[in-house]
C-alpha cells in the first residue's frame, strides 16, 4: 500500500480549512439598501421603499442575480438596472416592483449582446415595465397601470404573461423576432407589435389602436377580439405578410385585419368587426373552414396599390358582411370585393363586388345573390 506522507496530509487539511472560511465573492448577498450594487446572487430579506432617487433603486453588475424572495421593492425613480446579462425572480409569491417614474427594469447601454431573464413578479403602476436593448426573456409576468411599454427589447421571448393596462403591451424592435405564447394582453393602446412575430395560445382585447400589428407574423389559436381599434395589422407591402389560423378576429371597432401586405386565414373566424374584415393592398388567401361575417362594410375587400391584388377563398364561408348604414348609399359594400375576379372554390357567399365598376357597380356573379 501506497504510503501518505504527513506533509500530504497536513496540506490537504489546511486546503479544507480555507474553503471552510473563504469568503467568497459569489455568496449570497442581502439588498437592504437603496442604490446598493449586486455582484453574484442576491436577495430581497424585506420590503425596499426608495425615495429621492436619481437612479436605479437596485443595480445589478454583469451575470448578477435577484431574488425577491416575495418582497416588494417601491421606488419613485428607477426600480432595477442591469449593467449586462442578469436574471431577476421571486421564488416566493409576491414579489413586486411598483410606482417606478422610471422603468421597473432596464439595463444599461452595451457594446456586446446581453440577456435579461425576468419571471415570476408582478409590475405594478410603473411608467415602464421592463425595457432591455437586446434579449429579454420573460415568464410568469403580471403587469399592471403602465403608462408606457410594459415589455419591450431587441429579441424578446415572452410567456404566461398578463398584461393590463399600458401604452403597448409587448414590443419587438425591427431588428429581432419576437414570441409570444399562454398570455394576455388587456386595455393597451397597442398590444403586441414586432416587425416579425409569432404568437400563440393568447388573447388581446381593449387595444385602442390595434390589437396585433407585424410586417412578417404567424398567429396561432388566437383571440384578437372586441379591441375598439384594429384587430390586426400587417405591413410591409410586397414584403409583408400575416398568417393567422385556428384564430379569432372579432368585435373590434375597426378592421378586423387590416393593412398593406398579404393576409392568410386558416381556420379563422373574422365577425362582427366595425368596418371591414379585412382590408389590404395585397393578395388574400381565405381557406381551411375560415368564416368572415357581420362585418360592417366588405367581408373582404384587396384594393389597387401598384398592381391589382389577388382574392382566394376555398372551403369557407363569407357572407352577411355590409350591415353598415352607409352600404348601399353612399358605398358598395359585399362579401368579396376586388378588382379582379376572385377565385372561389366550395365557398359560401352571399354577393360580391368589382370595384373597379363604380358606385353601385357590377358584381362578378360568382354568390348567391349577385
Amino acid at each position: 500500500m501506497q504510503k501518505v506522507s504527513r506533509i500530504s496530509v497536513a496540506c490537504v487539511t489546511a486546503f479544507a480549512v480555507f474553503l471552510a472560511n473563504a469568503p467568497f465573492a459569489n455568496a449570497d448577498t442581502e439588498v437592504n439598501t437603496c442604490g446598493q450594487i449586486v455582484a453574484g446572487p442576491g436577495y430581497l430579506n424585506a420590503d425596499l421603499t426608495c425615495t429621492g432617487m436619481s437612479g436605479a433603486a437596485i443595480i445589478l453588475e454583469p451575470g448578477a442575480t435577484l431574488d425577491f424572495r416575495g418582497h416588494v421593492l417601491t421606488s419613485d425613480f428607477g426600480g432595477v438596472i442591469c449593467n449586462a446579462s442578469c436574471t431577476i425572480e421571486s421564488s416566493a409569491p409576491g414579489g413586486t416592483i411598483r410606482n417606478c417614474t422610471g422603468a421597473a427594469v432596464t439595463t444599461e447601454y452595451q457594446e456586446f449582446l446581453t440577456q435579461v431573464k425576468i419571471s415570476d413578479l408582478t409590475l405594478d403602476g410603473n411608467r415602464y415595465g421592463v425595457g432591455v436593448q437586446h434579449t429579454l426573456v420573460a415568464t410568469n409576468l403580471t403587469i399592471t397601470n403602465t403608462e408606457e411599454n410594459a415589455l419591450s427589447g431587441r429579441d424578446v421571448r415572452a410567456s404566461n404573461i398578463t398584461i393590463d393596462g399600458a401604452g403597448a403591451g409587448i414590443s419587438g424592435s425591427s431588428f429581432g423576432v419576437l414570441r409570444v405564447r399562454d398570455s394576455t394582453v388587456r386595455n393597451a393602446a397597442r398590444g403586441i407589435g414586432g416587425y416579425s412575430l409569432r404568437v400563440d395560445r393568447t388573447t388581446v382585447t381593449g387595444a385602442t389602436d390595434v390589437g396585433i400589428s407585424t410586417s412578417h407574423g404567424t398567429i396561432r389559436d388566437c383571440h384578437m377580439d372586441e379591441n375598439p381599434g384594429t384587430g390586426i395589422y400587417v405591413g410591409s407591402y410586397a414584403y409583408g405578410k400575416v398568417s393567422v389560423s385556428d384564430s379569432t378576429v372579432n368585435g373590434n371597432g375597426g378592421r378586423g385585419i387590416d393593412g398593406t401586405a398579404k393576409v392568410i386565414l386558416k381556420n379563422t373566424s373574422v365577425a362582427d368587426n366595425g368596418l371591414e374584415g379585412v382590408y389590404t393592398l395585397h393578395n388574400v388567401q381565405v381557406k381551411n373552414g375560415s368564416v368572415i361575417s357581420g362585418n360592417g362594410l366588405d367581408g373582404v375587400r384587396v384594393a389597387i396599390h401598384s398592381i391589382c391584388p389577388r382574392l382566394s377563398v376555398r372551403d369557407s364561408i363569407v357572407e352577411g358582411n355590409g350591415l353598415d348604414a352607409t352600404c348601399g348609399i353612399s358605398v358598395t359594400c359585399a362579401d368579396l370585393s376586388s378588382c379582379e375576379k376572385p377565385l372561389v372554390g366550395k365557398t359560401t357567399c352571399e354577393h360580391s363586388y368589382d370595384t373597379d365598376s363604380g358606385f353601385p357597380g357590377t358584381s362578378w356573379d360568382i354568390c348567391s345573390l349577385d
